[in-house]
C-alpha cells in the first residue's frame, strides 16, 4: 500500500500499513534496484507477483503515481484506491 501524499498531509493521518512515496518521488523510486528501494522505504520493492495498491486524498494523484510507474515497471500489477484518504 503506497501513500503518494505529500509528508505534511501524511503526518495529519494514514492509513497504517501503508508507506509514503509523495508523487514527486514515485518514478525514481520504483527506478531503483530492490535494495536501494528497502533501504529508503523500509519494505520490499513491489513484485509482478503481488498488486500493488496506490492512494492518495482522493484518488487523482495516486493516478498519476500508477501512470508513472507503468512506464518505469510495466511488470507491475497496480490498482488505485478510489476516494483514498477520504474514503478511508
Amino acid at each position: 500500500l503506497i501513500d503518494v501524499r505529500e509528508p505534511h498531509e501524511v503526518a495529519e493521518g494514514r492509513v497504517p500499513t501503508a508507506t509514503n512515496i509523495p508523487l514527486g518521488e514515485v518514478a525514481a523510486a520504483f527506478a531503483l534496484p530492490p535494495s536501494e528501494f528497502k533501504a529508503k522505504y523500509g519494505i520490499d520493492k513491489p513484485t509482478a507477483k503481488e498488486e500493488t495498491i496506490f492512494y492518495c486524498r482522493s484518488g487523482v494523484r495516486s493516478q498519476k503515481a500508477i501512470d508513472q510507474v507503468e512506464k518505469v515497471d510495466p511488470e507491475l500489477i497496480y490498482r488505485n484506491y478510489r476516494g483514498s484518504w477520504l474514503k478511508y
